[in-house]
């Protein structure tokens, strides 16, 4: 497998963001649907 890692690999820093980092955090407000100019009820 080691064959098919890309020189610029390194296991310390992989290119792929961890699980347990978000790099685009939600909102706590954030319900799954486009965001609106005008909410009802807000």
């Amino acid at each position: 497998m080691s064959e098919n890692v890309p020189d610029s690999f390194d296991p310390q820093q992989p290119d792929l963001p961890t699980l347990d980092v978000d790099p685009d955090p939600v909102p706590d407000d954030h319900e799954g649907e486009a965001p609106t100019r005008d909410e009802p009820g807000r």
